[in-house]
């Protein structure tokens, strides 16, 4: 799963342009957003929905700071693909 999930992402980078810049920049939010996730969610002090609160802080964060990271041109193209991939999910989606 996780080596189609790379196919997948780097499918898209090639689909938006990303140069190798980019990549090497988004490459290194994703690192600091997985290192600062795994200790929020083995802190067994924490309830569920206080880890899930956290845990999407992080990940709200780290978007905004990955979004800096695109033109404007390739973040119109990457809301088209989230689209287009999210459109079977339905109005909940």
């Amino acid at each position: 799963m996780l080596a189609a999930n790379r196919a997948r992402m780097a499918a898209i980078a090639d689909r938006i342009g990303l140069a190798p810049e980019q990549r090497a920049k988004l490459h290194e939010i994703h690192l600091k957003t997985a290192a600062a996730v795994k200790p929020i969610r083995a802190d067994a002090t924490l309830t569920p929905e206080q880890r899930r609160a956290k845990v999407r802080e992080i990940v709200q964060a780290s978007r905004t700071e990955a979004r800096a990271v695109l033109t404007p041109e390739q973040q119109a193209k990457l809301g088209e693909i989230r689209k287009h991939l999210l459109r079977p999910l339905g109005p909940l989606g």
